[in-house]
């Protein structure tokens, strides 16, 4: 027992930075946890510090357990940095993203290799999302200090000296087992159906284990289920439309929001080609599309599959576009500047696996088989397309769909264009900002004119063929306008970090011999869209009827549904855009 009394502070301290961070999210995260009442926000703390007393208590009782001194120090401290690191970690995802630590974030890093990684941490790493926690952290050392002080004062009446420490020592013990009894079971079930922990009100600890060990059991299934994934049941399937020998090309951006395209109404003249082709009439503008999320992997598994953010169905267990279309009889082609693979799964990848032919032109992966000196453009994609004319290795298709995955504008901006695409620079940036951060700015706005080049080339590549092109971008991006957050530029669920542009071209030939698609496609332009329902929304396009069609989830469709919610997924709650 003198050993629980001796570290009766280490709960204290970890409650404390506990009651810190929850109070940091619900002040960060407003705008996607809603409006919340001083009563409400006060029951979301009382609740998760319930949640960590579970944690709290165990790691006092392992510090206390042993007898030596040196083993009793080693186990605290090491226990203890986890709690910080997390502590810390976790304050830099809420000031980035509004958000804890999560399944969206596991699956970024996930699917991360090491060198985005390490451009990633070169374009967002600052000491100043690290000064609250410092803080924080000093706050909660003085008070655990003060309370040590107090603890080993001489008591005025002797008999007392240490009573109170039983009543916390049998108050932890039943909330440990109330936690392990009540909340813990609930926790597993629900990970271990959905692959990540939901709750707002658990703790650090619990969503540090649960998310992880979630990710994980997922991440079996995945693998599990890539085999499947071709077999996936399609029910009885038809092809009405009869558009004869043609070309669908599925052009995916990366990193771009499309109020930064000239095109969209921005005030430099980043995109010459599309506003050319704009101005022909070929090229049909969507004027309010939003992503599904705002990251690449878990957006595109969204996009490309029947998946939808407000149906539990996951991905790898959801049909692929690639996959309908090969089944409604398109010879398919991936064709990707993205890397080949992740840290440990890369999702997006797994879905480019079931096109019939697949390319990597700039291939880099974890095990940095890339020249990283080298340099690496979208423009490397051209040669490597695929056309519906001539021969190719095994046989002619009257009907192909070709999938082109570019690198747009990720960061870093300025490794994402060659020099001579560097026509805009920091005096010409429309925005009240530092010099240093005009000039990313403007990195940002030269990679959508090269990528506006990149794009045009594509089309000029199929504009003799009787082509559909579609372009998109997987998410937007933060560019020093969240309110919350005005020196962040990345990635971030604002309507900057989700707003994509999104544009349909009919080649002459197309247009020429199918007016009626050209009419439907151009109705459809300012409807409300949520990018998740891209794939039903092509397959109705196309006239490819299956088990999952349903004309209300097509926003080509006059039938389609466009009083359906935009809501993200923001820990287990959704939010309308």
């Amino acid at each position: 027992m003198e050993r629980i009394k001796a570290n009766s502070w280490i709960p204290l301290f970890i409650l404390l930075l506990n009651t810190f961070i929850g109070i940091y999210y619900l002040s960060k995260a407003g705008s996607f946890t809603g409006e919340q009442s001083i009563m409400g926000i006060g029951l979301i703390l009382i609740k998760t510090l319930f949640r960590a007393t579970l944690w709290a208590s165990l790691i006092w009782w392992i510090c206390a357990a042993p007898k030596g001194k040196k083993i009793s120090w080693l186990i605290t401290s090491f226990l203890l940095s986890l709690v910080v690191i997390l502590h810390f970690f976790e304050s830099f995802l809420i000031n980035l993203y509004g958000m804890y630590y999560s399944h969206p974030i596991i699956l970024a890093i996930a699917g991360t290799n090491h060198q985005e990684a390490s451009e990633y941490w070169t374009a967002n790493f600052s000491l100043l999302p690290l000064v609250r926690p410092t803080i924080e952290l000093a706050i909660a050392i003085a008070i655990t200090h003060i309370y040590n002080n107090l603890r080993t004062r001489k008591p005025t009446i002797p008999y007392k000296k240490y009573s109170y420490h039983w009543y916390a020592y049998l108050l932890s013990i039943f909330l440990v087992l109330t936690n392990l009894l009540g909340t813990l079971p609930r926790t597993y079930s629900w990970v271990m159906n959905f692959g990540m922990a939901y709750d707002q009100t658990i703790s650090p600890m619990d969503r540090l284990l649960w998310n992880s060990i979630g990710f994980m059991h997922e991440t079996n299934k995945i693998h599990a289920s890539m085999d499947n994934m071709k077999k996936l049941d399609l029910g009885e399937l038809c092809v009405e439309n009869t558009l004869g020998n043609h070309t669908i090309v599925i052009i995916i951006g990366e990193t771009l929001r499309r109020d930064y395209m000239h095109c969209y109404g921005y005030p430099l003249s980043n995109t010459p080609h599309l506003d050319s082709l704009i101005e022909e009439g070929g090229f049909i503008m969507y004027t309010n599309v939003v992503s599904p999320a705002a990251s690449t992997s878990e957006s595109l598994t969204r996009v490309l599959t029947t998946a939808m953010l407000d149906r539990p169905t996951p991905w790898y267990e959801s049909p692929a576009i690639n996959m309908i279309l090969s089944k409604a009889g398109y010879e398919t082609a991936w064709t990707s500047n993205q890397e080949s693979t992740g840290a440990i799964v890369q999702a997006v990848n797994i879905i480019a696996s079931l096109s019939d032919h697949i390319k990597y032109v700039n291939a880099r992966s974890i095990d940095g088989d890339r020249d990283t000196r080298a340099a690496n453009y979208d423009e490397d994609v051209l040669p490597c397309l695929l056309h519906n004319q001539g021969e190719r290795k095994g046989n002619i298709s009257e009907k192909l769909a070709q999938f082109i995955h570019l690198e747009g504008s990720h960061p870093l901006y300025n490794k994402r264009f060659p020099k001579s695409y560097a026509r805009f620079a920091s005096k010409d940036i429309p925005m009240s900002i530092g010099t240093d951060e005009k000039q990313v700015v403007a990195d940002y706005v030269n990679s959508i004119y090269y990528n506006d080049y990149v794009v045009s080339e594509i089309i000029k590549q199929y504009k003799n063929e009787k082509a559909l092109i579609i372009y998109f971008s997987d998410h937007g991006q933060v560019l020093y306008d969240d309110p919350s957050n005005p020196s962040y530029a990345g990635h971030g669920r604002t309507i900057g970090g989700m707003s994509i542009p999104f544009l349909v071209y009919l080649t002459p030939s197309m247009r020429t011999e199918h007016p009626e698609l050209y009419n439907k496609v151009l109705a459809a332009k300012d409807r409300c869209i949520m990018n998740d329902l891209f794939t039903h929304s092509l397959c109705e396009l196309l006239g490819i009827k299956m088990k999952y069609s349903d004309d209300s989830l097509s926003f080509f469709s006059p039938s389609y549904n466009e009083s359906r919610p935009r809501s993200i997924d923001n820990l287990g709650k959704l939010n309308v855009l």
